[in-house]
């Protein structure tokens, strides 16, 4: 089967006062492809989705590709704008009603026009997520979107997001706090704290770039 390639990364590096945090010889995203980063705090997994954004740069290596990125980082400015306003932005018009209707599945549809800012902490991240998920990306970049979401609906909302991007044929790259939602994405990038990064997908590696 063939596979379209989106973004491609060959010997990319960073290191934060001498510390390698992201170390990772060659990888390859492909298009409608579900990546989900797992390691401990710190590990450099935050790091390595400002890379792929163009947020930092590299000490060394490339990360080429010409699709389009929208970015979540874990904790978003909050807006002055109430909660549909705030999902809106750089939104057009159109789309407000697929706005309402993501609110709606995250349980905000009675906190349209709340003040952003006055959200409870589990309803400002559905709010981040449901305007990340209204952007048109092709590849989805998500730091901890669920962590701040109840547990009991931590697990429909991240299928409900895998789902949402695979139907529309989005690449979607998570970076998860709980084990329980690692076999929900199709390959596995594990951190290491010498920045090593591991890759394996439905349990097996792809690689072994420890040495």
């Amino acid at each position: 089967m063939f596979f379209e390639s989106i973004m491609k990364i060959t010997d990319l590096k960073k290191s934060f006062g001498g510390k390698t945090v992201v170390d990772l010889p060659f990888f390859t995203l492909e298009k409608g492809g579900t990546y989900v980063l797992w390691g401990q705090n710190g590990f450099g997994k935050s790091t390595f989705l400002r890379l792929l954004a163009g947020i930092l740069r590299p000490d060394r290596g490339k990360v080429e590709g010409s699709m389009t990125i929208s970015y979540q980082p874990q904790h978003p400015y909050v807006f002055k704008y109430n909660c549909l306003d705030s999902v809106m932005l750089g939104s057009k018009p159109k789309d407000e009603p697929r706005a309402r209707e993501l609110l709606d599945y995250l349980g905000l549809s009675e906190m349209l026009h709340v003040n952003a800012r006055e959200l409870s902490g589990g309803q400002k991240q559905c709010m981040f997520l449901a305007r990340s998920l209204l952007t048109e990306g092709e590849l989805l970049l998500l730091d901890e979107p669920f962590s701040a979401i109840d547990a009991i609906r931590n697990d429909d909302i991240a299928r409900f997001t895998l789902e949402y991007c695979q139907s529309r044929g989005r690449a979607l790259m998570v970076v998860a706090h709980r084990r329980e939602l690692l076999d929900m994405f199709g390959a596995r990038l594990v951190f290491s704290e010498n920045g090593k990064i591991d890759i394996f997908e439905n349990g097996k590696g792809k690689g072994d770039w420890h040495g």
